[in-house]
């Protein structure tokens, strides 16, 4: 019985770290799957995301874009004529991305050396 009593409670901290670990976007929160272990499940929409995903912010251009381009070096608003980039130019919501890289330093891009 001691015995049951230790790997039930092993397996019960097991969960908690688990669930503690789980960090979730707005909208969603970590619960346990019989199968899959913890994911965020939606609370407004039926939707299920892996735990601990970063989301970047949109990048917002104004008319002169006619696509979003992201490559090692970041995202950027860009111009493309005949499949060939014209022009490419800073976010036009740059306030919105320096707080993103406050918050995720990890996700900035590295610059060239």
């Amino acid at each position: 019985m001691f015995i049951f009593l230790v790997l039930t409670l092993l397996i019960a901290s097991i969960s908690a770290d688990e669930l503690s670990d789980c960090k979730c976007q707005e909208g969603f929160t970590p619960q346990k799957d019989e199968i899959d272990g913890v994911n965020c499940h939606g609370v407004v929409l039926k939707s299920i995301l892996p735990c601990n995903i970063v989301f970047k912010p949109d990048c917002e251009c104004g008319d002169d874009a006619t696509s979003v381009v992201q490559d090692s070096s970041g995202t950027w608003c860009g111009r493309f004529t005949d499949g060939k980039e014209d022009k490419r130019w800073e976010c036009e919501n740059r306030e919105d991305w320096d707080a993103f890289y406050l918050k995720h330093p990890e996700e900035k891009p590295k610059s060239p050396n």
